[in-house]
């Protein structure tokens, strides 16, 4: 049904039709609808604007002529009365009216009241000739009615000298109108109406329709003013003109609005929809296009040709340009993805060749009963700087590294490895862990120009006396378990290495320099090694877990075993950081020495 009205509205070729492509009819009828409705609903208003004002203009300059004519007439109307008896029957009025006490002059219909001015007017020639010459004024001009009348100022009341209305509508001398049917005093009224050049009295009669009124002085000698002439014209051929001018002009521009609403209407689907549609339509199908196709394909809004001059054509240029940044971004993107998916499988093997290059087998040494040793590691990402090594530099020595490598990701990870090979080179000779990180400090120092650093913990135990010598260079504390309880000890921490020139480091003193400690385990004495990714692991609040969270988790372990030991460090770990991104590589190695056969016949 709505279509079907919109049909008979809308010029032809676009009218709204059901088609199989309701979406596409669907954009083109809301726009074209709405543009039509625009336009319509703009001329209207457009039209009642401008007759508004064509009515404005048209009526006050009416009652500019109006206003004007009821003084000319009044004027010729006053001016054939004679002028002596006009003064001697305001004065014969005025005198009765003064004279009468207020309650008698408060029913001025009355005949009591009415008796007092027989004298004036009853078989008075001279009153009636006055009467009939007014009349005749009246009827030989524009007026509907004028009247002759003085002020009473006190009780704001208009009292008749003279009334030309006809006989059955005259007021007698003496009879007096209330001057508040305004709601304001008349002399005010008067003033008001006096000092515009269009401005009268309207009044409304259910008989005579609208009349205008308004006021004339009458002054004696002297200039004073003694009444004033009242005169009506009535409104009513003024209000039929509006009406007939209404009549003929709203139909003809209503006309005139709807031939142009389906005139602009034609050109805005020409010129704005069609074009519009189309590239909806392109732009749907460029959608729609499988976007990862590695083939080249044909331009979708290129071909369009929307050489309309508007904002249109630069709509259709800006969508092409758009289009060929798309396609070019997307070239881009599948390259991206195909480079990522390579670095993903490199990254892949590369976190494979790091792990197998740590040892995971456990128990480590089976065939070693003097003690038991377990590790792990977790990256922060693919492949992580960090590592761990244990291995037998003879029957009775066990050497137990831990590292952090500085930096993340390939270059971190390929500098570990550079790093674990010397290392583990170093300790097969026979040098303390001091000697064995100096001499690790200078190979490294020769293929370290990324200026990368690594610090390291590095203990050997002797396995048949349980002697622990140990060196830092620049590591976390060892934690040590002996008289069931545990300590992270304190020493030298050192200086990582790669940090400073062989030369500079064998001059470092203090705190920072590289020093052999030593511990003597007893049996059931153990250690835990860490890396910094441990104490540093933050929680939401990025709070560190920090080295006294640590010593809680290690006191409160069941368990020095590190198999067991371990897992339960890394739980506590967890527990504290819950959902927080692990941002750093977190590696552990436990150790617990149970000792020799000899020492424990000794202990016991």
């Amino acid at each position: 049904m709505k279509n079907t009205i919109w049909a008979r509205v809308l010029p032809t070729g676009v009218a709204l039709a059901n088609t199989t492509d309701q979406g596409k009819k669907k954009k083109e009828g809301s726009l074209l609808k709405a543009a039509f409705r625009i336009i319509l609903t703009g001329s209207i208003a457009v039209i009642l604007l401008v007759t508004a004002v064509v009515i404005f203009v048209y009526f006050f300059s009416s009652l500019r002529t109006y206003k004007r004519e009821t003084l000319e007439a009044a004027n010729f109307a006053v001016s054939l009365l004679d002028e002596d008896y006009l003064k001697e029957l305001f004065a014969q009025t005025r005198e009765v009216y003064d004279s009468i006490p207020e309650e008698e002059r408060a029913d001025c219909f009355s005949e009591a009241y009415i008796e007092r001015f027989l004298p004036i007017f009853y078989k008075q020639d001279a009153y009636w000739a006055a009467w009939d010459i007014l009349e005749a004024g009246r009827k030989e001009t524009s007026l509907d009615a004028i009247g002759i009348f003085f002020y009473d100022e006190e009780h704001d009341r208009v009292v008749l000298v003279l009334d030309g209305d006809g006989e059955d509508n005259s007021y007698l001398p003496g009879q007096w109108i209330d001057g508040k049917s305004h709601g304001k005093p008349l002399s005010q009224r008067i003033g008001w109406l006096r000092s515009s050049p269009w401005r009268m009295d309207f009044v409304y009669g259910l008989l005579s329709g609208w009349d205008a009124t308004n006021y004339i002085d009458i002054r004696g000698e002297d200039s004073t003013l003694i009444g004033m002439v009242y005169a009506d014209i009535s409104l009513n051929t003024l209000g039929r003109e509006v009406m007939i001018f209404l009549a003929f002009y709203i139909p003809i521009l209503l006309i005139v609005v709807i031939a142009f609403a389906h005139a602009a209407a034609h050109i805005l689907r020409r010129q704005v929809i069609i074009p519009i549609d189309r590239l909806s339509e392109k732009a749907r199908e460029y959608t729609a296009r499988d976007k990862t196709e590695d083939e080249e394909v044909e331009p979708y809004f290129a071909d369009l040709g929307l050489d309309t001059g508007n904002e249109i054509e630069t709509l259709w240029r800006s969508l092409s340009e758009m289009e060929q940044d798309a396609g070019a971004t997307m070239k881009r993107i599948r390259t991206m993805q195909n480079e990522r998916a390579r670095l993903d499988e490199d990254l892949a093997l590369a976190a494979n060749i790091q792990s197998g290059s740590l040892p995971h087998e456990f128990p480590a040494f089976p065939d070693k009963t003097e003690f038991s040793v377990y590790a792990t590691m977790d990256p922060a990402k693919e492949i992580g700087g960090d590592f761990y090594d244990y291995f037998l530099m003879d029957d009775d020595h066990a050497a137990l590294i831990v590292a952090d490598v500085s930096g993340k990701g390939i270059p971190a990870a390929l500098f570990m490895m550079i790093s674990k090979t010397v290392i583990r080179s170093m300790t097969q000779s026979s040098m303390s862990p001091r000697d064995i990180l100096l001499n690790s400090n200078i190979a490294l120092s020769r293929v370290n120009d990324e200026n990368m650093f690594v610090t390291v913990w590095l203990g050997i135990l002797t396995l048949s006396t349980g002697e622990l010598v140990y060196s830092s260079a620049g590591h976390e504390r060892l934690g040590l378990y002996r008289g069931g309880t545990w300590q992270l000890m304190d020493g030298h921490t050192g200086i990582a290495l790669g940090m400073c020139d062989p030369e500079e480091m064998e001059e470092l003193t203090g705190r920072y320099e590289i020093m052999d400690e030593k511990v003597t385990l007893a049996p059931g004495d153990a250690i835990f090694q860490y890396t910094d990714g441990v104490t540093e692991a933050m929680d939401a609040t990025e709070e560190l877990f920090s080295e006294k969270r640590l010593l809680e988790a290690l006191e409160a372990a069941p368990d020095v075993d590190p198999e067991k030991l371990l897992p339960f460090i890394r739980g506590r770990l967890n527990d504290y950081v819950k959902d927080a991104p692990q941002f750093d590589d977190i590696t552990m190695l436990g150790m617990i020495y149970r000792g020799t056969t000899r020492q424990e016949d000794e202990s016991a």
